[in-house]
């Protein structure tokens, strides 16, 4: 019976055997199958990635000139903004000058001005002095050898007329 029992063990031992093969087997048939799918699908991204890195490739040359174009006109603005700046600093002085100018002819005119109303007050203080009042006094002497030639011619016809008198008085 010991016999029997061993050869039911060694059969059973090769079942279990025989089992685990097949386990096995369809382990090693899963993870084929698994490591066929990883390979597909790692050879489709891998293609994705070349595909995309291509279209990158084409981008990045296509945006060359581009960059190329950026740098010219950032150098371009850089100019423009300098000259700009020369320029502000340039029309800055100028208007600085012609407020200067300004001044100064605004200052000349003023001392023109001032100096031509002053002398005209001179001409007109010496007119007065040196020509009116003698010219006044002349013109007085003169009425006043009027008013005696008057007086005295005037006598006489008030003499010859008394009425006449007689009425300015009244």
């Amino acid at each position: 019976m010991l016999d029997t029992l061993l050869v039911v063990f060694v059969g059973l031992a090769c079942l279990a055997f025989l089992v685990q093969s097949i386990a096995m087997w369809r382990a090693f048939q899963a993870v084929r199958e698994t490591s066929e799918r990883l390979n597909a699908q790692s050879q489709s991204i891998q293609k994705d990635i070349q595909e995309i890195s291509a279209r990158l490739k084409t981008t990045a040359e296509s945006l060359q000139p581009l960059g190329k174009m950026a740098e010219e006109v950032s150098a371009s603005l850089q100019d423009i903004a300098s000259i700009v700046r020369n320029r502000t600093v340039d029309l800055d002085q100028f208007v600085e000058e012609m407020v200067q100018v300004g001044r100064d002819q605004a200052s000349k005119v003023d001392y023109v001005v001032t100096d031509t109303v002053k002398k005209f007050e001179e001409t007109t203080d010496i007119i007065k002095r040196d020509i009116l009042r003698p010219a006044i006094e002349i013109s007085s002497f003169f009425k006043g050898i009027k008013s005696g030639l008057e007086f005295l011619f005037g006598a006489k016809k008030r003499a010859s007329r008394p009425d006449e008198f007689d009425d300015e008085e009244i």
